[in-house]
Order: structure tokens, then sequence, then C-alpha cells
């Protein structure tokens, strides 16, 4: 009997592939025991990561694909994700800190996204040997 759960996808790095991926990671969720709020801060963190991801990592304008990986536990407590892109190398473990206050004194539009993420799950970095990502974000389930 297996341990996990698992399920991946690929997407193309446009936006209109956003609302897809939403839905495939909402649907992996759902029979998990994360409470509503932990669901809606796992699927705002991996929202950001992609968002980030198609919209910073080709500026280029060249094609690209994204898998997804979602990983569970059978106890529905523990989730795994790795965003595997052949997009520029950034790593947002090294990205300056910000200060959320910033943001709202200085009515910045975007920025937050690597910021929530970070604060919101455990967040681990790759770099692909033959170019590109691996961004692993993970959750726990609060006691």
């Amino acid at each position: 009997m297996k341990d996990t759960r698992e399920f991946s996808f690929e997407i193309p790095n446009n936006f209109d592939s956003l609302q897809g991926s939403r839905d495939k990671i909402r649907n992996f969720l759902e029979d998990s025991n994360f409470s509503s709020l932990e669901k809606n801060r796992i699927l705002l963190s991996l929202d950001e990561a992609i968002t980030n991801i198609i919209e910073h990592g080709y500026t280029d304008q060249k094609a690209g694909t994204i898998t997804v990986q979602l990983e569970m536990n059978k106890e529905g407590t523990h989730f795994k994700s790795s965003l595997i892109d052949d997009a520029v190398k950034f790593n947002p473990l090294m990205k300056a800190k910000v200060n959320p206050n910033d943001f709202i004194e200085e009515s910045r539009d975007g920025g937050m996204g690597i910021y929530n993420y970070i604060h919101l799950m455990k967040v681990e970095y790759e770099e692909r040997p033959q170019g590109g990502n691996i961004l692993k974000l993970n959750y726990t389930k609060k006691v």
C-alpha cells in the first residue's frame, strides 16, 4: 500500500494556464485534513510562485513548460510540491528581505508573492543542471 498520493501535470508558460493549475491544485487538496485556511495558504503560495515563474522567468518570450508535482501523505497532513521549469535561473531564497509595511506605505504593485510563500511554506530551491529551476514548497498541518 502506498504511503503517499501523487499527481503531476504540465502547463505552458502563459497566464491563460493559471486557472487550470489552480483548479488542479485545489482538487488535489480536497481530500486532505488541512483546514480551509491552510488549503488557501497552500493554493496562494503555489499560485504566486507559478505566476512569478511565468512573469519573470521567461523574459525572452520563448515558449516553456512548467511541471507541477504534488504529493501528500495518506493522512492528508503533509503536502509537498515541486515546480520544475526551464526558465532563467532564479533562487527566491536569495531575494532581499522585504518589509510588508513598505508595500503599504509606498502603494507598491507586486513584490509580495515571494514574501508570502516564504513565510507560509517551507521553501527549498535547486538549480537544474540542464538549465532552469526546481522550487519546492512544502506544508505540514499545524496542530
